[in-house]
């Protein structure tokens, strides 16, 4: 086996799954239904419909281990650059809007429209 290439990763012979940082590579995963090149085209598929489905705009921090559900908006507060920090284990339910420099703690949920901290 060998091991396949996409501009957002990477999966080695062994499975292991990579996505590339601005701080360079991170395992994030493990695949083991098929060839590396098979991972690649699945993980692909995945990462396309998120672009379409979710807009994180401006200087946005978010933690490990947060969940995005489709068509949400993470976004700047006109006038402001500083987006978003979204701490670690968070989940942002589906068409929830976060606007402006607002921080969501570890282990909160967004579900509507967030522009003061919860």
């Amino acid at each position: 086996m060998t091991t396949a290439y996409h501009p957002w990763g990477r999966v080695d012979a062994d499975g292991t799954v990579y996505v590339r940082t601005a701080d360079g590579e991170r395992v994030i995963g493990s695949w083991q239904a098929g060839s590396p090149e098979e991972a690649i085209a699945f993980f692909a598929r995945k990462y396309e419909a998120l672009e379409t489905e979710v807009v994180i705009d401006g200087t946005v921090e978010i933690g490990p281990g947060v969940t995005i559900a489709p068509w949400v908006t993470i976004g700047l507060r006109a006038g402001n650059y500083q987006g978003a920090t979204i701490e670690r284990n968070v989940s942002i339910g589906t068409g929830a809007k976060i606007i402006g420099p607002v921080r969501i703690g570890d282990g909160w949920g967004a579900t509507g429209v967030v522009v003061v901290n919860p």
